[in-house]
């Protein structure tokens, strides 16, 4: 079970690319990740994004720039994996969660938050409390919006980067 099951995706997908392709263009994409003292010297990214490709066993790990607005930003972690016939492409299967310092925050933010909007709903019921009581909604609402956004937007510039087909798992 994951510890946050509305802030986590995984789909399977097939691409007509071969896996060492596909890795590849998964790695013109991100830059390597900055130690913090490089991070203290750089400029800003021309990507988004930072990132490692491990070619060796045909996996990427992809997080977001430290100059990013958005804390809550995913981290993507792809498997691929050669389709069996020669030249059939490749199976890739793009996973993004939290990453995990973030998942402690967001742990903490949540359960303040899931409190607060108890609070609110309990207040609203008996009456002691206007509409405005129902901002802790809101900011819960707004935090997984930013996620599903981001996610959103990965997946789509993935898909058509690697010419990603969804498949479906259950038999």
């Amino acid at each position: 079970m994951h510890r946050f099951p509305f802030l986590y995706f995984e789909k399977l997908y097939h691409s007509p690319v071969s896996q060492a392709e596909v890795l590849h263009r998964v790695q013109g994409t991100v830059l390597e990740p900055l130690s913090r003292w490089q991070a203290i010297w750089s400029q800003r990214p021309k990507e988004p994004y930072y990132g490692r490709v491990d070619a060796y066993n045909g996996v990427f790990d992809i997080t977001g720039s430290i100059n990013r607005r958005n804390d809550l930003f995913p981290a993507v972690e792809g498997f691929t994996e050669a389709c069996p016939p020669a030249g059939g492409g490749s199976f890739v299967r793009l996973r993004m969660t939290l990453p995990e310092r973030t998942k402690y925050f967001a742990f903490v933010w949540f359960s303040f938050i899931g409190a607060f909007c108890v609070a609110c709903i309990v207040a609203l019921l008996l009456g002691s409390a206007t509409w405005g009581a129902l901002v802790p909604l809101g900011m819960f609402g707004a935090a997984q919006l930013s996620f599903w956004l981001e996610v959103w937007s990965i997946e789509r510039r993935y898909s058509d980067l690697l010419e990603l087909v969804e498949i479906s798992e259950t038999p």
